[in-house]
């Protein structure tokens, strides 16, 4: 550490100056230097129902289209539902196999598929289900789907009794998270 400190710069500033000739300041702006943040990642749209949107992976993508949300959303056996103050609701899907890059084969199931309310509750699949409960063919479970060829049908779900959902989510585990608004 020097002893010193600053009064040697000082006088070493000042030998320098008296030793140079007098010339024009130069006079130089400095432009501050400005720290741009990287964009907050926006949610996804909120399409509306009918409409078809793209899910991409790195090895694959899907064009998702809900077709449409009923409520009640009614089986042919009485009483499949257990708890009280729900009801059955049902959306009508169709997915389609755009790319698949991968060497492995896509399956499909209701495990991407959500119902969220303005709350913030959000409904998974149904607790209990039977496959023969329903007269409209519904959305397949553990199906593989080839490049080019398309999936469609129902996926029920356990909804509060009256009250209808805001949106409904497609959350795959690679790809983009998709959403259409059904109110």
């Amino acid at each position: 550490m020097n002893p010193f400190g600053p009064f040697v710069l000082v006088i070493g500033l000042t030998a320098a100056c008296a030793a140079a000739p007098a010339a024009t300041p130069t006079v130089t702006a400095e432009t501050p230097s400005v720290i741009v943040a990287s964009p907050t990642p926006s949610p996804p749209a909120q399409a509306p129902a009918g409409s078809t949107q793209e899910s991409v992976a790195e090895d694959s993508a899907v064009k998702v289209t809900l077709l449409r949300y009923r409520q009640p959303f009614t089986p042919t056996i009485a009483d499949l539902i257990d708890r009280k103050g729900y009801e059955y609701g049902g959306i009508e899907v169709k997915l389609c196999l755009t790319r698949n890059n991968s060497s492995l084969q896509l399956s499909v199931s209701w495990d991407p598929w959500a119902l969220s309310y303005e709350d913030g509750t959000v409904i998974k699949t149904p607790s209990s289900y039977n496959l023969g409960a329903w007269a409209e063919p519904l959305y397949p479970q553990d199906h593989i789907v080839r490049t080019g060829r398309c999936v469609r049908g129902w996926i029920p779900f356990e909804a509060p009794k009256g009250k209808k959902p805001e949106l409904v989510l497609y959350q795959p585990g690679a790809g983009t998270v998709l959403e259409w608004r059904i109110k």
